[in-house]
């Protein structure tokens, strides 16, 4: 799917772009998605505006319609910042459900399909960049080192006032990713930490039935390179806090969500004939199915999940693959 087909088929209300003067051949594109972030917002786009770089670079900031004071902050950064963002200001009724969850994902995607730089980066809105150096060293290595798709480095996590928390929600990636272990992205790098290669003309169809965005975009990136952990750019700042949509999302729902991206990946490695990695994945969500059941053996969801996985089980006996 490429933009327009995009465009044609989740555009409700045309999205309507701030104006700017951001140059038309940056090296880097920065996408910042951000909704109810009327706290944080500031502290994000300063740590990006604060980097200190040789090449041009642009933000692409997807405001998502919030309730509180975001929109407005977002256009006053605009209005300050005009050579450097682009504000997309979105509509309520572009929001794309995933089951029964409205999620963000036309407003990542719409940045994505926006993004014109060589190399992309994400900061969520209320995220920090801490070292004004980042851009400027992940470039520089992505740019000597063309057979590696991604870089990243290490974060810690902060509370709403920006406090560090000294236990993280997720074990930061400290180690170098092959081709392989991208393409399975069973242990990934966090996105505020991430720089990329842009090669997303297009967009597998399958990405638009899942939460977990950026663990299918990990696995297209497997099939493009390497992934590389540089240690000397300080932690970025993950914010834990009651607003966050991810780190607010119980663990049962996660392992749901997961075993959802696993089984796009697995559908899309099956229609563009990759039957292996198809396997692989499904192989993956059988002992995602087996752990759901074990953690929640005594509640009702336990249930639900046996349902799934007898539901599961059959269709893979029937297939000949148990």
């Amino acid at each position: 799917m490429d933009f327009n087909g995009f465009l044609n088929k989740y555009q409700k209300k045309e999205v309507y772009q701030y104006k700017n003067t951001v140059g038309p051949n940056p090296l880097v594109s920065v996408c910042v998605q951000t909704y109810q972030h009327e706290n944080y917002i500031e502290d994000c786009l300063n740590s990006i505006l604060g980097q200190h770089t040789n090449f041009d670079f642009e933000i692409l900031l997807g405001e998502d319609c919030s309730n509180d004071r975001t929109r407005g902050i977002c256009v006053a950064y605009a209005e300050k910042h005009p050579g450097r963002i682009k504000l997309f200001l979105h509509h309520p009724e572009n929001k794309i459900k995933v089951g029964d969850i409205v999620t963000g994902n036309f407003n990542v995607l719409y940045n994505l399909f926006s993004a014109k730089g060589k190399y992309i980066a994400v900061c969520e809105g209320d995220d920090i960049w801490k070292d004004p150096l980042k851009l400027q060293k992940q470039t520089y290595f992505m740019e000597q080192n063309p057979d590696y798709s991604i870089c990243y480095h290490e974060f810690h996590s902060v509370d709403e006032n920006g406090d560090f928390l000294p236990l993280s929600p997720a074990s930061p990636l400290r180690s170098d990713l092959s081709c392989q272990e991208l393409n399975f992205p069973w242990k990934h790098p966090a996105t505020l930490t991430i720089l990329f290669e842009n090669i997303f003309n297009t967009i597998p169809k399958e990405v638009l039935k899942v939460i977990n965005v950026d663990i299918f975009l990990y696995s297209l990136l497997g099939q493009k390179g390497k992934g590389k952990f540089i240690n000397n750019i300080e932690p970025a700042a993950y914010r834990v806090h009651p607003e966050g949509i991810w780190s607010s999302t119980t663990s049962d729902t996660k392992l749901l969500l997961l075993i959802n991206t696993f089984k796009e990946l697995a559908n899309y490695y099956q229609r563009i004939n990759e039957p292996e990695k198809s396997i692989h994945f499904r192989n993956r969500i059988f002992k995602l199915y087996h752990s759901s059941i074990y953690n929640s053996l005594l509640s009702f969801k336990s249930i639900k999940a046996f349902q799934h996985l007898w539901n599961y089980s059959s269709y893979r006996l029937k297939k000949g693959e148990l």
